[in-house]
């Protein structure tokens, strides 16, 4: 087969590489005549193109692969061409329209907020997060949260970073649970509070988890190889393990259309909840809504169906269109330059010492619990991934597949935790922490 056969048989991911050629040649065309529309169509079709691009590259690298390589590119990539004039002024604005004006960010953090609380089995929710079974299963992940919120702060000290901005935009994205479900949120009840510009607050919150997503599949690769030397450290009686889908609908589960339209019904009328109740709790509305998901969650409230069907929609929406929305991000929030000034010693010691805080102590205390010390580590690791992306790359570097379950209820309840703890804190201290900023 010669080279020009190759190239007419080669794919990336579903396409073939001559139609994603065509596409990326009619989107550029459209862009040079100032005919891309300027508005969801044509956002959505530079993002997916670019996203999609980007994502199957950094999962192609070998190296780049395991630190998370589509997330990466995804977010370095387009911040680096727009800081060297090499995107169109007009595909810019597009994919502003497309994000902000559309709504389409809000329609992907609801979707991942709802659909990722409302996808936690019940009967998990019930072993392990109301009963006795807490202490031992969750308690490594508590603890190296809190040890994390004191210590990095007091790290960032050593660099003249003051502890608030240390706690409030760089560990708590860290540990918020990831880009839709902790980040994005996080900006913008952080915007409402404070009046800032979501680009300021994302140029130092996006960077953060990247960093510290990378720190998190290093931390789990040495675990694995010191679980293999000393096979002591990994040994429990007590193994984690349990199913994340909600009864009846397993992850294999073909999509169901009506459970998924019943399910998208469900996540719009919550995010409108959050914005009618946003006022009289004097609350954020993402934190409002993530308040009323973890309520109706633990109550039991919606029907197991309507569940299932938020849960396909979050699968759905993650999977389709998170590669496009960090591209978007990155264009809109993440300048070049600043993406430059904020990447220095002290914030790179105030990530690393987040990263390592939370994974040695969730190996002492999961000792001092017996359970397997590695795995409770691991496990407090994924909390400071990027998301579920993050939680892949990293369970795949420590060879733990088998941990996603509990990865997944992780960036889930501890993210939205973190969320909600560090609002609070910021809406009810704001003069006082601005002033010390």
């Amino acid at each position: 087969m010669n080279l020009i056969q190759r190239i007419l048989h080669a794919h990336i991911g579903p396409f073939p590489v001559v139609l994603l050629g065509v596409i990326v040649l009619v989107l550029w065309l459209a862009s040079e005549q100032n005919l891309l529309s300027n508005d969801v169509i044509g956002g959505l079709a530079a993002l997916m193109t670019t996203g999609y691009i980007l994502s199957n590259i950094g999962g192609r690298i070998p190296g780049l692969r395991l630190l998370g390589g589509p997330a990466i590119l995804c977010v370095l990539v387009p911040s680096l061409c727009l800081g060297y004039h090499l995107i169109p002024p007009d595909a810019t604005e597009t994919i502003h329209t497309a994000l902000d004006r559309d709504n389409i960010l809000y329609l992907y953090i609801a979707s991942l907020v709802v659909g990722s609380i409302l996808g936690i089995d019940r009967q998990a929710i019930e072993r392990h997060v109301l009963v006795h079974k807490l202490s031992k299963r969750f308690l490594p992940l508590i603890a190296g949260s809190i040890a994390a919120a004191i210590v990095a702060p007091l790290v960032g000290m050593l660099f003249d970073i003051n502890p608030w901005h240390s706690f409030l935009f760089i560990v708590t994205p860290i540990l918020s649970g990831g880009l839709g479900e902790g980040i994005l949120p996080l900006a913008l009840a952080y915007s409402e509070i404070t009046h800032k510009s979501r680009i300021e607050l994302s140029s130092f919150m996006i960077p953060a988890a990247l960093i510290a997503n990378l720190c998190a599949i290093m931390a789990a690769s040495l675990l694995n190889w010191f679980g293999e030397r000393y096979p002591r450290f990994t040994r429990s009686q007590d193994p984690m393990q349990t199913s994340m889908a909600p009864e009846g609908l397993e992850d294999n589960t073909p999509i169901n259309i009506e459970l998924m339209s019943a399910g998208i019904l469900v996540i719009c009328t919550l995010y409108t909840l959050g914005r009618v109740l946003s006022p009289m709790v004097s609350l954020p509305a993402t934190i409002a809504m993530i308040l009323v998901v973890v309520i109706l969650k633990l109550l039991k409230i919606l029907p197991v169906e309507i569940e299932a069907g938020a849960y396909q929609v979050y699968k759905a929406i993650s999977k389709a269109l998170t590669p496009a929305i960090l591209v978007g991000m990155s264009v809109l929030y993440i300048p070049w330059q600043v993406l430059i000034q904020v990447i220095e010693p002290g914030f790179l010691a105030v990530c690393v010492s987040t990263v390592l805080t939370t994974v040695g102590t969730g190996f002492l205390v999961g000792r001092l619990l017996q359970i397997s010390p590695v795995d409770a580590a691991i496990i407090c690791a994924c909390h400071s991934g990027f998301g579920s992306s993050g939680n892949m790359a990293i369970l795949g570097a420590s060879k733990r597949q088998a941990l996603m379950p509990f990865a997944e209820v992780s960036i889930s309840l501890g993210g939205a935790v973190m969320v909600i703890v560090a609002t609070l804190l910021l809406h009810w201290y704001w003069p006082q922490i601005g002033a010390a900023l």
